[in-house]
């Protein structure tokens, strides 16, 4: 303690008396130990500043040591909002004198601090500043910067008492904030008119069980997960037990939100599909199409007509109701908040429930075209006046819109009359390769420009790292190890990863998955085009090494040898009777077959040549050690879009 009161000594601060008592803890054995620990201290200028200021010992119910409480000022005697407006008079001479000595005139602070900056600019141009003249020129600019935002908020306050006291000499402002108040309470209210009936839909169900489970009292479990998991204003209960059965009742084709699938999925089987078709040379379309305003168009009365031919019970109807219902908005014009108005339609965007019911209520067009395709309205370009019926028939039913002006169409092959064809959907024609929740879709695997975006993205986030410039006017390019650039930031490096370990990582997470996932409905694609042995891809794999494999007599990539299946002889080909090995070329920058022929085709067997070429670039051949053949390599043939671990 003494070390203590020398401390409070040099600081020069004061001890207030302390009334009530003497001490603040009592302790020790049989609690005879008495002694002062709690206590106020303040300075003497600001004592100077509130006079009649005491401390106060308060009884103590629990604790061992006692409350303090500072007790001082001016004491007022009256009500309490009397109490509030004395206080609130008093402090206004107070911040009077305060902004008079501390602020002064707004203009002529900036005014200086103008001054300030012009002065270091004129001197900088004239020499290169020391590192201390830089510093104050830095200070100088923030120094600026502050008066200016102290000036604006000056005038954003002195334009609210203008209003106070001027009324209608200020009407225009506010005009405008009511007219954007007004726009987006329309935007967010039911629109009135005939809705559809979705009465003789069939949803999938879930159990009753399952709906009492949803419907049961919350145990404390649930309370205590709910705030750890809250996140400023979530607190995620009814979200908890909600994504539990969503899967139960939203189709395969369905991949976000919903537990045990990934969005990922969409953009794997839509490049699959376009992969079939090119390589059979089919002909299809494919229609991309965007939802206006999605979240905030969704008509609240369908989407508990959907939950309820779902299954869930009339409790959880009612909660789902509050949830929606209870939610109301302001618009932060200028910074001034204006309006205080309900929604009567769309989702909150942040609500952990808003995901969940989306795509329950994005169900139903599921169900559409799902009865549409097993009626044979859906088989071709022909019926593509249906697509858009079906549309037009959610859209009334759900108030979800499809946004044409950025939906499309893409062919895949030569599609005729495609421009016709866009005119009567109402959307434009695009084309591959185009993009797919932000995904590329239908380019060719190793196409260099589909790195582009990423390459000029990377290298700007890189740049802002690299050491450049030996001198003031001379600039250098510093080489660094690439071990070091792919080491984290945290240890020097740029953070980059290596790619090709990225790759693989990513390509087993894939077949982690799909010998996890079960119904998914990319791993049924997946299985339909290249069937399944086990639990993976089933590859072809050439028996032995690659240099006694021939390539066109034996049997390696097909059930039978090539001179069979495309009935070509091989003295067409410049070496035909080499192995495998040799007609691969692995010397090129990015690998290929090296089929040189000798003789000109027949018009009848081009058809054929381009089958036989087009079948060959789906495989490659990998090497890889086996310690069956005393560390020899042995080739093995897959197709490029199959995954084998070596």
């Amino acid at each position: 303690m003494k070390k203590f009161a020398e401390i409070v000594d040099d600081l020069g601060l004061v001890d207030l008396p302390l009334q009530e008592g003497d001490f603040t803890w009592n302790g020790g054995h049989n609690n005879q130990a008495w002694a002062r620990l709690d206590r106020f201290l303040v300075s003497r200028s600001w004592l100077d500043q509130f006079s009649g200021i005491t401390q106060s010992r308060l009884p103590r119910p629990i604790s061992d040591h006692f409350p303090i409480m500072l007790v001082g000022g001016i004491e007022v005697r009256g009500s309490a909002s009397f109490k509030l407006a004395a206080k609130m008079k008093e402090i206004k001479q107070k911040l009077k004198v305060w902004n008079r000595e501390i602020f002064g005139r707004l203009d002529c602070n900036k005014s200086s601090a103008l001054q300030q900056v012009d002065f270091w600019d004129r001197k900088e141009s004239k020499r290169s500043l020391t590192v201390e003249e830089t510093e104050l020129k830095k200070e100088t600019k923030e120094n600026y910067k502050k008066w200016v935002l102290l000036e604006e908020t000056h005038w954003r306050h002195l334009s609210r008492e203008i209003w106070l006291r001027e009324g209608d000499r200020n009407t225009e402002e506010e005009e405008i904030r009511e007219g954007i108040a007004s726009a987006f309470h329309q935007l967010l209210s039911e629109d009135k008119g005939w809705k559809a009936n979705i009465g003789r839909l069939r949803f999938d169900q879930i159990s009753q069980q399952e709906a009492e489970n949803l419907e049961r009292f919350f145990t404390n479990d649930e309370i205590h997960a709910a705030l750890m998991e809250m996140n400023g204003d979530k607190a995620p209960v009814l979200a908890n037990r909600l994504k539990k059965v969503v899967g139960k009742v939203v189709s395969t084709s369905q991949n976000a939100f919903v537990r045990g699938r990934q969005i990922f999925g969409a953009s794997l089987i839509a490049n699959e599909v376009i992969d079939s078709w090119q390589k059979r040379k089919e002909k299809g379309l494919i229609c991309k199409l965007d939802i206006e305003k999605a979240y905030n168009s969704i008509n609240w009365k369908f989407l508990l007509k959907v939950l309820q031919k779902m299954g869930f019970g009339s409790k959880w109807l009612g909660w789902m109701w509050s949830c929606l219902s209870s939610a109301k908005f302001s618009v932060l014009v200028n910074g001034v908040s204006v309006g205080f108005f309900p929604s009567t339609k769309g989702l909150r965007q942040g609500d952990p429930l808003s995901p969940y019911l989306f795509v329950m209520g994005m169900e139903m067009l599921d169900v559409l075209i799902r009865r549409a395709v097993e009626g044979g309205f859906l088989s071709g370009k022909e019926h593509l006046t249906h697509l858009s019926w079906i549309l037009l028939w959610f859209e009334v039913a759900s108030g979800l819109r499809i946004n044409l002006a950025k939906s499309e169409i893409i062919s895949i092959g030569e599609v005729v009359q495609i421009e016709e064809l866009a005119v009567e959907l109402g959307c434009r024609v695009g084309s591959l390769p185009s993009q797919y929740l932000r995904l590329s879709l239908g380019a060719p695997n190793r196409a260099p420009y589909m790195w582009d975006g990423v390459e000029e993205r990377k290298a700007r986030e890189s740049a802002k790292g690299l050491p450049v410039g030996g001198g003031n006017m001379e600039g250098k390019i510093h080489l660094v190890n690439w071990e070091v650039v792919c080491t984290d930031k945290e240890k020097g490096g740029l953070g980059l990863r290596k790619l090709a370990i990225l790759n693989k990582a990513l390509l087993g997470k894939w077949i982690w998955r799909y010998a996890c996932d079960k119904d998914n409905l990319w791993k049924q694609v997946i299985k339909v085009k290249y069937g399944q042995e086990g639990l993976g891809w089933k590859p072809k794999k050439a028996n032995g090494a690659g240099n006694k494999i021939r390539f066109w007599t034996d049997v390696w990539c097909t059930d039978k040898a090539l001179s069979i299946v495309f009935l070509i002889s091989s003295s067409w080909l410049s070496k035909g009777v080499s192995t495998i090995e040799e007609m691969w070329d692995q010397n090129s920058g990015q690998e290929g077959w090296n089929l040189n022929f000798l003789k000109y085709f027949n018009d009848w067997k081009l058809d054929m040549v381009g089958d036989l070429l087009h079948m060959l670039r789906g495989h490659r051949l990998l090497w890889r050690k086996t310690q069956f053949f005393g560390g020899k390599e042995e080739m093995v043939s897959s197709g490029s879009r199959k995954l084998i671990v070596c």
